[in-house]
């Protein structure tokens, strides 16, 4: 029978059996080499001494191997070529080649009339001359090391038939190089050699892969049982996070057994939570039993086995510090320039050769297809941990460059910046004020994607550096900032403590721009009162602010001048709120003529543009509310037509982008609502394709998530305007489920959740006109579930104009299907929350709903 009929069976009866034991064992017992005494079929004899069988002492026998079939049957094609005597089993360490190898050599002991195992440990030279000591009749320690090694070889190749020498764990390719025309000689031996090392003149390779998820589930559950389907959520990421490397899968499974023995105090969650926050080696552990690193099994802490993994000492300076900054990118492909353009080596042509060699020698991954790079999570933690008090030294440049990155790129091009900057602060112990900084920035950019939990994590850090280094002024501009990322959260509470806190900071304090600092928080404690209903108080801070401001001469003063525009738009718009519509115009005015100024000081500055063309948009709707469609339409265009000049410009700027869309909608909505359809469908088309080209982009931002939202709204919009039902439906329904995602990634958003409100109430009034009455009474409820509870736990006027309609909707539907009771109880929760805005705020348009509400109930 041949060997791949033999192996064949063998795999046939893996794939039936229990399977257990994954041990990577790096040593062989290590017994006398004629352990066993007996001579076996095959042993030859040489001047009467038998050579036996087994020319070393035997790999570590396992029991059976999880998913590895396809590798064996792999192994049995390569070795059965002749041409392919000399074989590199690649891999990452921990990956499982020497448990491959050892049930390949356990396996085959009746195909190959004899059969070695050397470990190379620290030397592949070391190795061999200790073999020949013990296997060759010629070794002679009188001779050089060389002869010795050449008379060992010569002794090798004149045995009889084929036989098997695996050397397990050479990763030193000089070493490899040195002796390779030594091990291709045997041309009666297979000779199999376990590395990391990639690439090597024109030798086979073959490549173990990490286990897929349905045989590292296996392996996972093999030692800790207490799995269920539900769990797999939380051991993919547990998977991801270590690179599906088998030791660490094995060793992180036992190690959850060990500690839930009797109590279950550690659950998958919890590594998960750890995963992230602490890192691999920080995770609660206790020892657990492995064979890696010895030939018995033995008692040791997961961190200590993961660490010995890798040995960086025969890596040179330049490789390990390159390393160093690799191991602080994402776990993902990037592209070689891009890698490049983030690095800036000062000596490309040493870059490029320490890259090579890195690649090489399998410390990382290059696809020369897509010319992109690769660093497995594990080598990452592993570098990482190995050179902690070198970080600084060793990336001080990237760390340089890092912020100004923040500053000059588009959110598709800063997650990479980011996401280096998140890998490095967690690295590295000593904080510095350039880490203080970075941490700012890594908020402000979780910030505008929509992690507000990620925001305030950092800015948090940030404020912590800054307080140890006695920085106030920056310490007390992130506790202002806090409070604004608590403000998005809806805890009002909190951001009020926290501007409040900051605005007294800055009026006791001498730094340059406290003014400037403490009027910024005053204004957005301002909009705080604001959304909680506190129009008078809001009006109060905010006009005491335009006076502090407008007694200075601030023509020169960007900063102040563009804080003076921005409390200009907040009166307005509370102005507008309480229907004072002339007094909103006039600040909206001043708005304008505020970015007017900021122009002349920098005509190119595209924020100054965009400020400017938002002043005509807020101008033509005070217009529109007038009835002034012509007035109002042609504000709308000016603002269009400035943010279409700038896109126009500089097509990569998401901000240009976000703005030329919500312009583009502007227009839309205006033309639909006076029945300028054609118009209206010009402008859907121009809002569409650049919300979709931010989505594609941006695809997990909810910035741009929210923008894909708003396309289903309008798209359902046009379809009830022209009374494609069943379009209408169809678009609703996907504007709705945007919504509950958003909600769902970030459950603490009031936004988010006033969105599946508003959704919910879109989509009943659709069913509501085409009579599907059920439908639009359970979405209207369901309106009125959300809006509740954000009522209950918030005091915003928004909300409780929101829950008021949906209330009425609601009625007006039990109205129409005579269920008077009904309708007059839904009715009524929208009369009183009107009647109550209107007596609080005397602002007309609550006044009028109460009365129109009023008016529907007397009808019943």
């Amino acid at each position: 029978m041949s060997i791949q009929e033999i192996f064949r069976l063998v795999a046939t009866c893996l794939s039936g059996t229990n399977i257990n034991n994954i041990d990577n064992s790096k040593n062989v017992n290590t017994g006398n080499i004629f352990a066993g005494g007996n001579v076996h079929i095959g042993d030859i004899n040489v001047n009467d001494n038998p050579i036996p069988k087994f020319l070393t002492g035997k790999p570590f026998k396992l029991k059976n191997i999880v998913g590895r079939i396809d590798d064996i049957e792999g192994l049995i094609e390569d070795l059965s070529d002749p041409n392919k005597s000399l074989l590199l089993v690649n891999g990452e360490g921990g990956i499982g080649k020497t448990t491959l190898l050892s049930h390949y050599w356990h396996g085959s002991t009746d195909e190959y009339n004899h059969l070695g195992w050397i470990n190379a440990g620290d030397s592949l030279k070391s190795s061999l001359l200790s073999f020949a000591k013990r296997i060759s009749k010629e070794y002679n320690p009188a001779l050089s090391d060389e002869t010795n090694l050449i008379n060992l070889f010569e002794f090798l190749s004149t045995l009889d038939g084929i036989s098997l020498l695996v050397i397990d764990n050479v990763d030193d390719e000089a070493e490899i190089k040195k002796y390779y025309k030594l091990l291709k000689s045997l041309t009666n031996f297979h000779v199999v050699i376990t590395t990391r090392i990639n690439k090597l003149y024109d030798l086979e390779i073959y490549k173990v892969q990490g286990l897929n998820f349905e045989n590292a589930i296996n392996l996972f559950k093999l030692h800790y049982k207490d799995v269920l389907e539900k769990d797999y959520l939380y051991i993919e990421k547990i998977f991801v996070a270590v690179g599906y490397n088998t030791l660490v899968i094995e060793l992180l499974s036992k190690n959850l057994s060990v500690i839930n023995k009797y109590r279950g105090e550690y659950k998958l969650e919890d590594l998960v939570k750890d995963l992230q926050h602490k890192g691999l080696l920080k995770i609660k552990t206790k020892n657990v039993e492995t064979t890696y690193g010895s030939d018995e099994l033995t008692s040791a802490k997961p961190q200590d086995v993961i660490k010995a993994l890798y040995d960086i000492n025969k890596l040179s300076d330049n490789e390990n510090k390159l390393l160093t900054n690799l191991s602080l990118f994402p776990s993902e492909n990037i592209g070689y320039e891009e890698l490049v353009s983030i690095i800036q080596p000062s000596n490309f042509d040493d870059f490029h050769d320490d890259f090579s060699s890195l690649s090489d020698k399998g410390w990382i991954e290059y696809n020369s297809d897509t010319k992109s790079f690769k660093i497995n999570p594990l080598i990452k933690v592993i570098i990482l941990d190995k050179n902690k008090l070198h970080i600084n030294a060793y990336c001080d440049k990237l760390i340089n460059n890092l912020p100004a990155n923040f500053q000059k790129l588009n959110h598709s091009q800063l997650y990479l910046t980011a996401s280096i900057s998140v890998n490095l602060i967690r690295a590295i112990d000593n904080k510095s004020k350039i880490i203080a900084h970075l941490c700012v920035d890594l908020s402000n950019y979780f910030k505008s994607v929509g992690d507000l939990d990620g925001a305030a994590k950092y800015i948090i850090i940030a404020k912590n550096i800054f307080y140890k280094l006695k920085d106030n002024s920056e310490y007390l501009s992130c506790i202002g900032s806090l409070g604004i990322i608590r403000h998005s959260q809806g805890n009002f509470k909190a951001a009020m403590i926290n501007y409040e806190e900051a605005i007294k900071g800055y009026s006791n304090s001498q730094y340059n721009n406290s003014l400037y600092h403490q009027i910024r928080f005053n204004e957005h404690k301002g909009m705080l009162l604001y959304q909680e209903g506190k129009f008078k108080e809001a009006l109060k801070i905010h006009l005491q602010d335009y006076e502090k401001i407008h007694k200075k001469n601030i023509d020169s003063d960007v900063h102040l001048l563009e804080e003076f525009a921005a409390i200009n738009q907040n009166i307005a718009v509370i102005y507008q709120d309480m229907g004072e519509i002339e007094k909103a115009e006039s600040s909206f005015e001043e708005m304008r003529v505020s970015f007017e100024k900021l122009i002349k000081i920098d005509p190119s500055s595209e924020r100054f543009k965009l400020g400017y063309a938002l002043a005509y948009s807020k101008i033509a709707t005070i217009n529109k509310y007038y009835g002034n469609m012509s007035v109002a339409i042609e504000y709308y265009e000016n603002y269009y037509n400035i943010i279409k000049e700038l896109y126009g410009s500089n097509s990569k700027n998401e901000d240009l982008a976000n703005n030329l869309s919500r312009a583009a909608d502007f227009l839309f909505r205006i033309y639909l609502d006076i029945g300028e359809v054609v118009k209206a469908k010009t402008y859907l088309k121009v809002f569409e394709s650049i919300s979709i080209s931010i989505y594609e982009n941006n695809p997990h931002a909810e910035f741009s998530k929210t923008g894909i939202a708003l396309v289903y709204s309008r798209l359902g919009a046009l379809a009830k305007k022209e009374k494609k039902w069943s379009q209408a439906v169809a678009h609703f329904k996907d504007y709705n489920k945007m919504c509950i995602s958003l909600l769902e990634k970030n459950n603490r958003s009031v936004q988010f959740k006033n969105g599946v409100a508003i959704s919910y109430r879109a989509l009943g009034e659709v069913y509501n006109q085409i009579d599907s009455d059920d439908e639009a009474i359970d979405c209207f409820k369901l309106s009125i579930k959300y809006l509740t509870e954000l009522c209950s736990a918030i005091e915003s006027v928004e909300f409780l104009e929101n829950l008021a309609s949906s209330n009425l909707a609601l009625g007006l539907t039990y109205k129409k299907l005579d269920r008077k009771e009904e309708a007059k109880v839904s009715l009524l929760e929208a009369y009183e929350i009107w009647k109550s805005l209107c007596d609080k705020y005397l602002i007309q348009k609550f006044c009028l709903n109460s009365e129109q509400v009023l008016m529907e109930i007397a009808k019943l």
